[in-house]
């Protein structure tokens, strides 16, 4: 999904007009994912995902789970502080500002999307996150250990439950601006999920 004229061979791309968050125009963004008359890409892209997911939810005609991980906004912390090298430096002032802009914005839809179709989990230690990572981590444990050629022992309890997890998006800027990388990620050669080329989510 873009609106650019970026194309991958052999692949579906649909493109939609882009919106840029001009000055006080957030609530105006608002309205448009509230009212659901367009479908645009966002500045605050996540919207356009929750969106996207809200519409998956409608043609399966049941409610859809989604766990927002790594969305901290917090600027002077983790990657958004490591990553110093930028494709568009224009961006760079009132970066910080921008980040916690964004973050009204999920605090917003969030509420939008109360008794919805699509139950929202955001992973962190905000007052609107309704999951830390510990609490991630452990609900959706994988325990995963090198065999040893011995029997394994007889156990008392029952084998943990490990629950079905199915990823069919990622939001990334692991791109960094670098078509060359996005084109990539885009044709399933990126390291990011492990599964290699042809790989589908």
């Amino acid at each position: 999904m873009t609106s650019t004229d970026f194309d991958v061979p052999g692949k579906t791309v649909v493109r939609l007009p882009f919106m840029p968050l001009s000055n006080d125009e957030e609530d105006i963004m608002l309205s448009r994912f509230q009212s659901r008359e367009e479908v645009v890409i966002e500045e605050a892209m996540f919207l356009t995902a929750l969106e996207i997911s809200r519409a998956i939810a409608d043609h399966k005609g049941r409610p859809q789970t989604v766990y927002m991980v790594g969305f901290d906004f917090t600027p002077n912390a983790g990657m958004a502080r490591a990553a110093t090298t930028q494709y568009a430096p224009h961006l760079t002032s009132g970066r910080g500002a921008g980040i916690h802009l964004q973050q009204y914005i999920l605090r917003n839809a969030l509420y939008v999307l109360d008794d919805s179709n699509l139950t929202v989990h955001h992973v962190g230690t905000h007052e609107f996150s309704s999951l830390t990572v510990e609490d991630l981590n452990e609900k959706f444990r994988m325990l995963i250990s090198e065999p040893t050629g011995k029997i394994p022992a007889i156990r008392d309890e029952p084998e943990p439950e490990t629950p079905h997890v199915e990823v069919t998006a990622e939001l990334t800027t692991n791109h960094f601006g670098d078509l060359g990388r996005l084109e990539a990620g885009a044709c399933g050669t990126c390291c990011r999920c492990g599964l290699g080329e042809g790989a589908e989510a």
